[in-house]
């Protein structure tokens, strides 16, 4: 397959199993030569599976391929931002119950001690402080 830039920054001219493609457009992607060649690779392992799949057939199955991989692209995607959200929001709701914890008057003050304490480990403001071990020779440094 080859992509060669047409004399236009408007257009890209590319081939796809065998026929040339002049793609027009006001922005036209640098990655479409790209494109171009992962349909030609789709067609080509398609045909090689099914010999007697041709022409408009050939195009319209790489068609339904792509487009399968892209909605489970999507789905993946999609489940990820939601367990994303789900995680954050999980630790949100869990400040708030320590933040009232703190704020609880009832509690004793070791309990709301705890709670604050666990708060600011939660938002990362607690770290464990770095061991100082000092040297055996007092003299060597």
């Amino acid at each position: 397959m080859t992509a060669m830039q047409a004399a236009t920054d408007s257009s890209v001219e590319v081939e796809v199993f065998g026929q040339a493609f002049t793609i027009c457009g006001t922005e036209v992607p640098d990655y479409l030569p790209e494109v171009a060649e992962y349909v030609e690779a789709m067609m080509h392992d398609i045909a090689e599976r099914n010999p007697e799949m041709v022409g408009t057939r050939l195009a319209v199955f790489t068609a339904l391929n792509i487009a399968e991989e892209n909605h489970l692209l999507k789905t993946k995607l999609a489940d990820s931002n939601r367990e994303r959200r789900r995680g954050h929001y999980t630790k949100r709701s869990h400040e708030q119950r320590l933040l009232a914890m703190v704020n609880d008057k009832s509690l004793t003050a070791k309990e709301r001690h705890e709670a604050l304490h666990d708060l600011g480990r939660l938002r990362g403001y607690l770290r464990a402080p770095k061991s100082k071990k000092p040297s055996r020779n007092r003299f060597l440094r």
